[in-house]
């Protein structure tokens, strides 16, 4: 027992020494693992921190490409682009910009009959019931002497006005009888192509407003009659604060009337009777102010010179959409004087014009045969703008009841100028077009059309008269 007791314990120390190694072992194995952790957490840490370092490199590189890619596409669109974008600054949104571009011939050519031109593309419903309406007034006005004899005393009383309004009303009463006997005398004494009196566009009109004695007692060089809509204010308002301020320069008197017809709008007619209350420039008749009309508006204007301002030395018709460089005007003007120019009708003149034939092409500027039988118009002034020398104002408005009505204003007044023997002047300075006033030097320019917006019209003003007191 004893051999196999001792034999067991040894088994034991043995088993018990193995366990003991083996437990050394694996302690030592643990050891060796949990240092070669540390290890390799150290180098993980190290291999991740380069790899941060590679993934940030790499990143910013790509950056730098995406950015260079960027400047290179930006640089090709700029490159594309530049030319197109430096273009459209040129003419970005200014209206003076866009105006710019009308100077060339083809725009000059192409606008060469002025704003009404561009008007002339209207088609409505109430043009043609003014064309029925101008036709019956031509076949009422076109009647028997009878008809003529009663609307003498309304014409003779309108021609002796610039008398009747000096007079007392017993006197007025008195002369009344004694110039319609005058005008029966006239009209009965002047035939005219088959009529028996020689009246074939009578004007029948009576004042609704006037400033009768707007000249009198006073040396007017210039008499300007503006014609206007009722609603053009804002218009009549730019002209008296610029052009058409009334003064005396250089010792040459201004007028200003602003001619109108009338409007069915109550609230439109006392708001233009308030407004001549203020400015006591404004003259009406009782025709319709309508578009074929317009000729009405001119020969009421010739009537009102002729009979209220008969003293002006010249007469300025023009739109109010028209602006005037002053002072070469008048500088022009009282050049004309010095040489004693007589006969005078000037502005942009226009000749071998035809009538529009086609009443479908524009029929706002359609004209019939009737209307005007010949297949060309006389030689015209453009009627945005013209001066009549005072010797000529009465003759071309008596005249004009010999001369047979024409809607188209200027036209017209170019066949009452025919008939008087009046060959009209030529001045390249009035320009039928839009002139962008926006620098020095443009003393030739002496009026231009088109110039719609009174703010404009006083930037333009404003400019003309600070070139002038610059140093020269």
């Amino acid at each position: 027992m004893g051999r196999n007791g001792r034999a067991v314990s040894a088994i034991l120390l043995l088993s018990v020494a193995s366990a003991v190694l083996h437990i050394h072992l694996m302690q030592k194995r643990v050891r060796n693992l949990e240092h070669r952790f540390s290890q390799l957490q150290t180098d993980g840490d190290e291999i991740a921190g380069k790899e941060a370092v590679l993934e940030a490199t790499r990143l910013k590189r790509e950056k730098t490409r995406l950015v260079q890619k960027s400047y290179r596409a930006t640089g090709e669109v700029q490159h594309r682009r530049g030319p197109l974008v430096e273009h459209e600054l040129r003419t970005a949104n200014s209206k003076e910009d866009k105006l710019r571009t009308a100077n060339s011939k083809e725009d000059k050519l192409r606008t060469a009959n002025s704003k009404e031109d561009k008007l002339r593309t209207a088609k409505s419903k109430k043009d043609k019931l003014r064309t029925a309406k101008s036709i019956e007034h031509e076949q009422r006005i076109a009647g028997s002497i009878e008809h003529e004899h009663r609307m003498a005393g309304s014409i003779e009383s309108k021609l002796g006005q610039d008398v009747i309004q000096t007079a007392s009303e017993d006197t007025q009463r008195d002369d009344y009888n004694k110039l319609v006997e005058r005008v029966l005398l006239r009209l009965t004494t002047v035939p005219d192509k088959g009529s028996e009196t020689g009246v074939v566009n009578p004007h029948p009109y009576s004042f609704v407003i006037n400033n009768p004695g707007k000249c009198e007692n006073q040396d007017v060089f210039l008499l300007i009659l503006v014609t206007s809509v009722v609603e053009n204010m804002r218009q009549r308002n730019g002209i008296r604060q610029t052009w058409g301020k009334e003064s005396n320069m250089a010792g040459l008197g201004i007028k200003t009337v602003f001619a109108i017809g009338k409007t069915g709008d109550v609230a439109k007619q006392t708001a233009l009777e308030e407004e001549n209350r203020i400015y006591r420039d404004i003259i009406q008749e009782d025709f319709d102010d309508t578009h074929r009309n317009a000729t009405l508006k001119t020969i009421m204007c010739l009537r009102w010179a002729s009979q209220f301002c008969a003293n002006a030395e010249f007469v300025l018709k023009a739109t109010d959409n028209t602006f005037v460089n002053r002072i070469p005007f008048m500088n022009y003007l009282q050049g004309l004087q010095n040489r004693n120019i007589k006969g005078l009708l000037m502005g942009y003149t226009y000749s071998g014009t035809k009538p529009l034939r086609d009443p479908f092409f524009i029929p706002k500027w359609y004209v019939s045969e009737d209307d005007f039988p010949r297949d060309v118009y006389p030689k015209y002034t453009a009627g945005f703008a013209f001066v009549i020398s005072n010797d000529i104002i009465r003759p071309l408005y008596e005249v004009s009841f010999k001369v047979k009505y024409l809607f188209i204003e200027d036209v017209y007044v170019g066949l009452c100028a025919e008939k008087l023997g009046i060959d009209p002047t030529h001045h390249d300075g009035f320009y039928p077009i839009f002139v962008d006033v926006n620098y020095c030097g443009l003393d030739w320019l002496l009026a231009s059309h088109s110039v719609t917006e009174p703010e404009l019209m006083t930037k333009f003003w404003l400019i003309i008269n600070a070139c002038r007191r610059l140093p020269q």
